[in-house]
């Protein structure tokens, strides 16, 4: 039988799918009840769920009782307010970038096929609805780990994880224009200690084969093309270019404007020539090490 609400718990139920990013099943019910015949109600329920939780559109949200819940990050319509720069601000070591491309028009058949260089590459925007599902994953993996308490705040475009199972350590992912952004963030009483890298490297690879996972599951990302970057710690202080010409301005954020290094590229070239004020241009490769394997050459 249809759960009954009067308009007030409806709008209540409605906020919170909005604010939170919960779908109760009352609301689910009665939202989808027009939809559905009375005798088959329950089945076709849980094939629409199922059907949904294949597409990484939702997945179940742990509650106290017996009641169903279930997080849809799509739907979320609040962004994060300041206090989401403070706490980025307060990574331990280098936030990591995902940035997507395509193949420049003419790199392809006249150019290089396999080119990986920024040349022959233009970078677009993140790919619809790829973040809200990555969070789903993301959500799925961490219960599986039994990672503990889970951040019930989620906001549009931003959400954070445990990524351990007694300490302090959380990650946080943050959708951009043309990017996703991973930051790792540790509780102000947790001692630093190696397992931050071994948290980064864990977090890298997840990513990495969530990626993967959606290349494989859905045909429209099959063609997607990732790479794994970082911000140049020379020209891009504190995540901002000091004196930006394009928009005449200083502490430029725009991701346009910003010197992104990415995996590929770090391996190959190791100097900035981006900031003609700056007093060393060797980028600290060992800095990354949480993310790259490949920088523990470069510090032994």
């Amino acid at each position: 039988m249809t759960p009954q609400l009067n308009d007030e718990q409806f709008e209540e139920l409605w906020k919170k799918l909005e604010n939170e990013g919960i779908l109760d099943d009352q609301l689910l019910q009665i939202v989808w009840q027009p939809f559905l015949k009375e005798e088959t109600k329950e089945n076709t329920v849980e094939s629409l769920i199922h059907i949904m939780e294949k597409f990484s559109l939702l997945c179940h949200w742990p509650t106290e009782d017996k009641s169903k819940q279930y997080l849809v990050p799509s739907m979320l319509m609040c962004p994060p307010d300041d206090n989401a720069t403070k706490l980025l601000a307060s990574a331990i070591f280098p936030p990591l970038f995902i940035r997507f491309k395509q193949r420049h028009p003419l790199s392809f058949p006249y150019g290089n096929p396999n080119a990986r260089s920024c040349e022959e590459c233009m970078y677009v925007q993140v790919p619809l609805g790829l973040f809200p599902r990555l969070v789903v994953k993301f959500l799925q993996w961490c219960t599986k780990e039994k990672f503990r308490p889970l951040h019930k705040d989620m906001y549009q475009n931003f959400a954070r994880f445990p990524v351990h199972s007694t300490e302090g350590y959380s990650v946080i992912l943050v959708c951009r224009s043309s990017s996703i952004e991973i930051v790792v963030h540790k509780n102000a009483d947790t001692k630093s200690d190696t397992t931050a890298v071994n948290i980064g490297l864990m977090v890298r690879s997840q990513l990495e084969s969530m990626l993967r996972g959606m290349c494989a599951e859905f045909v429209w990302l099959s063609s997607m093309e990732y790479e794994f970057s970082v911000l140049c710690p020379i020209c891009c202080k504190q995540g901002s270019v000091s004196c930006c010409r394009r928009h005449d301005m200083n502490r430029c954020d725009k991701e346009e404007c910003l010197h992104f290094w990415s995996e590929f590229d770090l391996q190959k070239e190791q100097f900035c020539t981006k900031d003609a004020f700056a007093e060393d241009t060797r980028v600290p490769v060992e800095t990354f090490v949480p993310w790259f394997e490949f920088a523990w050459m470069v510090m032994y």
